[in-house]
């Protein structure tokens, strides 16, 4: 089936001043982490004081720009069989450009690890008009959404030629390494670094696994899936996924729709199964919903879902 066509569903609007970036591992944990999220957020009406206490003070400068672009060209690393950006690269371009905006802002890796910490990813949902094609140069822009507190919300608008072909919302928490628990991080108040876009990216939102699902597919976890926090990220993750869909859908068929919720960590030598409807009785275009079950916690890894067109 043909891609659609290379028109913005989502116009460009004005976003005041952005600055563009040209260039040539999201952790989970060992329980939901929404979990955590709502001690976290009693926590935080206790210690309003905790985001301005001068030992953690924002080293982010209000000069600097809220929206920035990058720029990637789509190089045949990232593309698929069909010469598309492929989920998978996708996602990593996802990543790699909220770690440099992130650390852009102050807040990045080096910043983090010297206070033992590091950004996990909670949720994404992704959305894609069109896919760019190997050659072409994807503009990825990006901006956090205000009020950033005990959960960062972060949004994407993915630029072909300067026309808007898809969007994402990510949502991030920070953790401790030694714990596996996440903890509130002093965030700065300054406005400026923040942008409250008029028609924001959806939320993801829940996803609902069929009765009895299916074993589909099975993964184990290898040294080369690994990062720096030795377990697999989320564009590792993401490659699993796709590689569980039959080729007779990602061929014929655009991925429209991709959301994913992380609940605990895949670690080096860990095998998940990948469960879900059975594809004799799945209609690929309907939602595809699918869970990572890990065999060594017996625990969820991860809930995803699909949408083909």
């Amino acid at each position: 089936m043909p891609l659609a066509p290379r028109c913005p569903k989502y116009p460009v609007a004005p976003v005041g001043k952005v600055e563009r970036f040209t260039a040539a591992s999201s952790l989970s944990l060992e329980r939901s982490p929404f979990k955590t999220f709502y001690r976290l957020r009693r926590l935080e009406e206790f210690s309003k004081g905790l985001f301005s206490s001068p030992k953690e003070a924002s080293p982010v400068e209000s000069s600097k720009p809220a929206i920035k672009d990058y720029d990637y060209p789509i190089t045949s690393f990232l593309i698929n069989e069909k010469n598309d950006l492929s989920l998978s690269g996708l996602i990593a371009l996802i990543g790699e450009v909220a770690w440099i905006h992130v650390a852009d802002l102050g807040f990045g890796y080096e910043y983090l690890e010297q206070r033992g910490r590091s950004w996990i990813l909670l949720k994404q949902r992704v959305q894609m008009q069109a896919w760019p094609r190997w050659g072409e140069t994807l503009t990825l822009r990006t901006w956090l959404r205000p009020n950033a507190k005990v959960v960062v919300e972060r949004e994407f608008e993915f630029l072909l030629n300067s026309q808007v072909i898809g969007r994402a919302s990510s949502f991030y928490i920070s953790m401790n390494l030694k714990t596996r628990k996440p903890e509130i991080l002093p965030f700065p108040s300054d406005q400026a670094l923040f942008f409250a876009k008029p028609d924001p990216c959806p939320d993801p939102q829940p996803i609902r696994l069929p009765f009895e699902p299916q074993n589909l597919s099975m993964f184990k976890a290898r040294p080369s899936e690994c990062d720096m926090h030795q377990h697999v990220n989320n564009a590792k993750i993401a490659a699993w996924i796709a590689d569980t869909i039959p080729g007779i859908i990602s061929k014929n068929h655009s991925l429209r729709e991709y959301q994913v919720e992380f609940l605990s960590e895949v670690k080096l030598g860990d095998t998940v199964d990948v469960l879900g409807k059975s594809w004799s009785t799945q209609s690929f275009t309907d939602p595809i919903a699918l869970e990572g079950k890990n065999r060594r916690t017996d625990q969820r890894a991860f809930l995803a879902q699909l949408q083909y067109a």
